[in-house]
């Protein structure tokens, strides 16, 4: 059939010559990209595995005015199409690529309807982890579809079903009834709606930044709510705008391993995504980028990302060499200023919540590493109700900690000095000189910005009303603390009962007041709040005695936990030390509560 030949200098839009007729030559995948290849720039190795794929797309009826549905001897079986890592000649035409070959006849081969039970199909050909994040189109498979094979329009993300399936399934393929076919997608693992998973070979040069984009659509619309309950909206859009920004960045990269542990732990609530390869090679990739001495805003909002990560995660692992990352960043900013305070008011938005952030980390790590906070001395210079100059208006104040971590000034620099104070009496304890006068006055200069309200704070139905109660519960448990510290881990002391009931209070209040079932920023205040006080919480249940005590605290960790988060890991915590304690109420022995002990070995960030 005669061809008419467009000129050198035609472009697309021109219109056809009278008469023109379209070439037949040329793969179904140049045709249907508009692209002319003259054949005679095409090495002889790519004309026939072309034409290979085009003999194989017609036998199966994927070609239109080729039907392949009829019955086939087995003569006339087509052979199954397979990627195989051939490599062209070495020409300029035609440069080493993975091609497309067909198997050879001497080896059995199935229809494609069971190509899932092949037993000479390894999976090698499309397994990937099974802890990536497989992507698929979202425009239409058929082959009379108008766009390009290569399209590289917007991709929706498929969840992972089994941890230990391995083999990839073709869009091809996406008529078998394979193990994914069955699968139903909840809302609760990340409130989204999917289709059926199926899984698509990931191309290293183009599907990544479509998964890490999906990755960070997922942070914007769902992680950033959890990973920060009480910050208010301009602080968010804040973090969103950064993470979401289209320059990389580690910041970038670190959002988007947060949104995928995330992702993995709503999908398989009791399975670590930390011990999946995929997540462990993209953490030492980010580690290996943050790994010097001089560190900038980019690297430290990375490392608040990553030990986020941890805390999706159940709340262990070494979430400590982020900490420090992020505190050298701190420390940084601080020797630009006269003073802390001088910082806060004087640094962007972004750093203002890298120090508020970094130091709210530093002080409950303390509690978990049983050592003095790094920030002490910045501190009793911001927080200090003796030596701070800072008066705490609201929580809009960018010299607030009750934005974004629910809690007030004072109680900020009653938990970190109270860490100290434990510190400065093992040392004590260890030279023989510890002086009780000495220990209780310390304490008493504590407790004092720590007593109960007169009555009630009112909780309104809004974000300072969650904020106003989680302060509460960490005042509460902070006093508890301080307690402890000074009596030891005993329960029977009567300062400690008095203040775990002080504490049970406010979670009681949490379990039956209407007001707490409202809904605030898209999740109820009660799953606001407790999400945020698993310090009081863990500490509280450790020194309980009633069952009832127990009872409350487990049941609002079962109700408003998740798969993603510490509270699952914190409960477990508590479920041993209570054992523990029973057991040794049984046999008369001490019954003191070996919470530290627990707590160091597991690591958990009290966040």
């Amino acid at each position: 059939m005669p061809v008419v030949k467009s000129s050198s200098n035609s472009k697309r839009g021109v219109p056809k010559q009278k008469g023109a007729v379209r070439a037949k030559s040329g793969c179904y995948t140049c045709r249907i990209r508009r692209k002319r290849l003259c054949a005679t720039q095409e090495s002889r190795n790519v004309a026939e595995v072309r034409e290979k794929i085009k003999i194989f797309l017609a036998s199966q009826g994927m070609i239109k005015g080729h039907s392949g549905t009829g019955p086939r001897g087995a003569e006339s079986e087509s052979p199954t199409l397979h990627l195989r890592a051939e490599e062209y000649s070495e020409s300029s035409e035609s440069p080493p690529t993975p091609t497309l070959s067909l198997t050879d006849t001497s080896r059995p081969h199935h229809m494609i309807s069971s190509i899932r039970g092949d037993p000479y199909s390894t999976g090698q050909e499309y397994a990937i982890s099974s802890n990536l994040y497989s992507v698929f189109t979202g425009r239409d498979h058929s082959p009379f579809s108008q766009e390009s094979v290569h399209d590289t329009s917007p991709y929706q993300l498929s969840p992972i079903v089994d941890n230990n399936l391995s083999l990839v399934v073709s869009p091809a393929l996406a008529s078998s009834f394979g193990p994914l076919y069955h699968f139903n997608a909840t809302e609760d693992m990340m409130g989204v709606d999917y289709d059926t998973a199926t899984y698509f070979l990931r191309n290293p040069e183009q599907t990544i930044t479509h998964v890490v984009d999906e990755m960070l659509t997922h942070y914007r619309e769902r992680v950033v709510k959890a990973q920060y309950l009480f910050a208010d909206t301009a602080m968010r859009d804040l973090i969103c705008e950064i993470v979401m920004s289209h320059t990389p960045s580690r910041a970038r990269e670190a959002a988007s391993l947060l949104s995928s542990v995330h992702w993995q732990r709503f999908q398989n609530p009791n399975a670590s995504a930390f011990e999946s390869t995929d997540t462990q090679y993209r953490l030492a990739e980010i580690q290996n980028l943050l790994n010097r001495q001089d560190y900038s805003s980019d690297d430290a909002m990375a490392a608040l990302h990553v030990i986020s990560s941890y805390l999706f995660d159940g709340g262990g692992g070494n979430w400590e060499w982020w900490l420090e990352t992020s505190c050298r960043y701190v420390d940084h900013l601080f020797s630009r200023y006269h003073n802390p305070a001088e910082a806060l008011m004087r640094c962007t938005p972004k750093d203002v919540f890298i120090i508020k952030t970094s130091i709210w980390f530093d002080v409950l790590a303390s509690v978990t590493t049983q050592r003095s906070p790094h920030f002490l001395q910045a501190i009793r210079s911001l927080f200090s109700p003796i030596q701070s100059k800072i008066e705490e208006l609201d929580a809009e104040d960018s010299s607030s900690m009750m934005s974004p971590m629910g809690c007030h000034n004072q109680v900020v620099w009653a938990l970190a000095e109270t860490s100290h104070l434990f510190c400065w009496k093992q040392r004590q304890l260890a030279n023989e000189s510890l002086s009780i006068p000495t220990l209780v006055r310390m304490a008493a200069e504590i407790e004092e910005y720590l007593q109960p309200p007169v009555s009630p704070p009112y909780c309104a139905t809004n974000m300072n009303g969650c904020r106003a109660l989680a302060s509460e519960i960490f005042r509460a448990s902070a006093r508890l603390y301080l307690r402890v510290v000074v009596s030891g881990d005993h329960p029977h002391v009567e300062d400690i009962k008095e203040s775990v009931q002080d504490t049970i209070s406010y979670m009681q209040f949490l379990n039956c007041s209407p007001s707490c079932s409202a809904e605030v920023n898209g999740q109820t205040m009660s799953r606001s709040i407790v999400r945020n006080t698993v310090f009081g919480f863990f500490l509280c249940g450790a020194f309980s005695e009633q069952p009832d005590h127990r009872e409350l605290i487990q049941s609002l960790l079962d109700r408003e936990g998740d798969g993603a988060g510490n509270g699952g890991s914190i409960r477990h915590l508590l479920h041993e030390i209570w054992e523990q304690r029973d057991a040794a109420r049984r046999q008369h022995s001490s019954t003191v509560v070996n919470w530290r002990h627990g707590l160091a070995r597991t690591k958990i960030l009290l966040v």
